[in-house]
This record gives C-alpha cells, sequence and structure tokens, in this order.
C-alpha cells in the first residue's frame, strides 16, 4: 500500500507533499488515527502545545524557518559546527534570541532604555550587534568575507543561519567563520561594558579567526591521531531447516527516494529469494528500515517459508519490534503491522 503520489501533487500544495509522501503507509491498511504532530510518540502533551503556540508566533512574524523540521536542521547545524563548544552554545543562544541584549534586558524590565551603547541609534537587538551597528560593519570590511545574501533589518539572528544552512554545499566552513567573527563582537561588546578598551574592527577579526583556526587545527590533529580497531560483523546462518530473512533500506535524499532489499537464505547458505525495491517517498532513514523489515516479512510469506528469522541492520528497528523502545508516532502503525504479521509464521 504505498501512496498515490501524483494525485497528491496534483491536488494539494507543494510545499504540503513533502510532509504527506514522507508518511509511511503500512502494508497492512490500518485504520486511521489522529496524532499530536508535537511530540515523538504522537501523544499530546501541554508542553508540546506551548511549543507549538511559541513557533507559530514566530513564524506570525514574518521570518522563514518557522516549519519544525527546518528548525531541527538549523539545529543539527549549528551543534554540528567545527568549533569550540562555547561558540556552539553562543550560537545557539543568538538563534534562540536569549543573548543579553539591552533590548531582551529591557523586555524583562531589567534595563530602562534598549539603544544600543557603541552607536546610540538603534534598539540594540542580535541582529544589529552582529549586523547593522557601525563598529560591526567596520569588523565585517576588514573580515573580507563574502555573504552570498543579503541580511534584511526584520531578520532575526537565525534567519541569518537559515540562510547560510541552504548555501552550505556552496560555501563550506561559511558558518563557522562567521559565528567567530559575531562572538568576537560580543566579547568585544562585553568588555566595554565592563571598563576596558574596545579594540579595532580589524583586531576583533584578527583574534577571532586566529582562534577558531587554531582550535580546528589541534582538532584535526586529534581525529587523525585516533587509532580504533574495525568492528567485525559476521553473518551467521540459520540452524538445519530453518531460513534468515535479511532486510536492509537505504535512502536517497537528493532524489527523495528509498530503496528496500530482501535477501532470504538456507541453512548452506544458499540464496532462495531477493528483492530489491526502489520507491519514490522522501521518507527517513526510521521510516525506511521499518519499511524494508514489513516488506521482508511480506516477501517471506509470498516465498512460502515459514521456519524464519529477520535480521536487520537497525537496532532502533530491533529495539522497537521487540518492545525495548516506544515507537515514534511516524512508524507506529507499521510496527504494529508487524507484530501482527510475525505471528503467521
Amino acid at each position: 500500500m504505498e501512496w498515490r503520489a501524483d494525485l497528491i501533487r496534483q491536488t494539494v500544495m507543494s510545499q504540503d507533499v513533502d510532509a504527506i509522501l514522507s508518511i509511511p503507509l503500512s502494508a497492512n491498511r490500518a485504520r486511521d488515527r489522529l496524532i499530536s504532530a508535537g511530540t515523538k510518540n504522537g501523544k499530546f502533551s501541554v508542553r508540546s502545545a506551548y511549543k507549538m503556540a511559541q513557533e507559530a508566533a514566530w513564524g506570525k512574524k514574518g521570518t522563514e524557518p518557522s516549519d519544525p523540521t527546518i528548525l531541527r536542521g538549523i539545529w543539527r547545524y549549528v551543534w554540528g559546527m567545527n568549533t569550540p563548544d562555547k561558540l556552539k552554545h553562543f550560537a545557539w543562544k543568538a538563534c534562540k534570541n536569549i543573548l543579553a541584549t539591552k533590548e531582551n534586558l529591557k523586555s524583562r524590565n531589567i534595563t530602562n532604555d534598549n539603544l544600543c551603547d557603541a552607536c546610540g541609534k538603534q534598539s540594540e537587538s542580535a541582529c544589529h550587534i552582529f549586523c547593522f551597528c557601525e563598529k560591526a560593519k567596520e569588523v565585517w570590511v576588514s573580515s573580507k568575507l563574502a555573504i552570498p545574501f543579503e541580511i534584511k533589518p526584520s531578520w532575526d539572528f537565525i534567519d541569518v543561519v537559515w540562510h547560510i544552512q541552504k548555501r552550505k554545499d556552496q560555501c563550506p566552513g561559511l558558518l563557522e567563520r562567521i559565528i567567530a567573527i559575531c562572538w568576537g563582537i560580543w566579547k568585544n561588546r562585553n568588555e566595554v561594558i565592563h571598563g576596558c578598551k574596545g579594540r579595532v574592527g580589524r583586531a576583533i577579526t584578527r583574534s577571532s579567526l586566529l582562534f577558531l583556526e587554531e582550535f580546528q587545527i589541534v582538532n584535526e590533529g586529534l581525529q587523525a591521531n585516533k587509532v580504533s580497531a574495525p568492528e567485525v560483523v559476521k553473518w551467521f546462518p540459520p540452524r538445519p531447516g530453518c531460513y534468515k530473512v535479511n532486510v536492509d533500506g537505504a535512502k536517497f535524499s537528493k532524489r527523495k527516494q528509498v530503496g528496500i532489499r530482501v535477501v532470504i537464505c538456507d541453512s548452506l547458505t544458499e540464496v532462495v529469494a531477493a528483492l530489491s525495491k526502489k520507491m519514490a517517498l522522501p521518507l527517513g532513514a526510521l521510516e525506511t528500515e521499518a519499511k524494508a523489515l514489513e516488506e521482508g516479512i511480506q516477501f517471506a510469506s509470498d516465498v512460502g517459508v515459514k521456519d524464519v528469522i529477520f535480521e536487520s541492520d537497525s537496532m532502533n528497528i530491533c529495539n522497537l519490534v521487540q518492545g525495548l523502545s516506544e515507537p515514534t508516532s511516524s512508524v507506529q502503525i507499521i510496527v504494529a503491522g508487524i507484530l501482527r504479521q510475525v505471528q503467521s509464521f
């Protein structure tokens, strides 16, 4: 049972097509049910409702990345940067708009004004400090970094990160350098507030990028020195008179397709039957592996083997079908169908 992708593309708005096709359908024709999109297990909670309300309010401000999927990608991008941890935390705070800027402090009635101390012209928001303040412009001119898009005054800092993420393949390492320079601007701003002498833009740029470069050189050296023994994974044949069904799924994100492979072997390691199948669906990794196991069970039933062992290389799926973890809402129906299917063997 699969989606009629052609019909969906004809009748549904383009921005919703992938969201629909990424929902895996169970071959057992399970009944439709309501789930809460705000939680992994599909069960409603007040916390998830509060989070969704915050995201909706954020989206009304006119910023682009209000979709939860996009937000998750941004957080993975930020926490996956090749920078010291303190720069990752700084970037996360800037994206969440929880830095102690004067704009944020005034909104909490901690200060009486929100004007930027450096220029005295605009409210001191994160984007103003790092992009539009005269001090920030001095820093960026000295950096000679080419930012491949125009930053708009209405944006939040997370919008800047999102636009960098969209161009990460064309501009590798750009986010790390930008975050390092923004951290340098923030550090200099705090030093001035606490009575220290401020540095010129060229000095901020040089020290920030040098700090990043030294970390990356040392980090690359540590990674190169790590020598780990390769894990040896052996395949064992089933006992005499029994069959083993090996399943595997692979996703091709750029093509929005997944592939499924099933191989059935006997105790003499002879291949009894094999299946290879491609699906034009933008499924996630977990959903793909779940569909692979479902297809493997159905294929074994069609071939007619009974005394079988099903084997998957996905530990998550193995834990789900054995009841060792709770399935996410996206695969709950498939897992329930798998448990019903295996009862016939």
